[in-house]
């Protein structure tokens, strides 16, 4: 089991990086990702390429219920 993971990887890679970490993490372990924010853009809808990427992990990570 891993306590503590720091994502800082190619952005479209979040989500495989994802589904093989996360089930990894031990409960109450921590899952850090670099630029979740990306300045803010990835609050718009219609947002593209790496900021869409990071829009989509930041959906799946709340809809986790795992994830705090």
């Amino acid at each position: 089991m891993i306590d503590i993971v720091f994502l800082d990887a190619d952005k479209d890679g979040h989500e495989d990086y994802w589904n093989l970490l996360v089930p990894r993490v031990r409960p109450g372990g921590m899952l850090l990702a670099t630029n979740v924010l990306h300045g803010g853009v990835v609050a718009n809808p219609r947002c593209t390429g790496n900021t869409y990427a990071i829009r989509m992990f930041n959906e799946r990570a709340r809809a986790n219920e795992r994830v705090e």
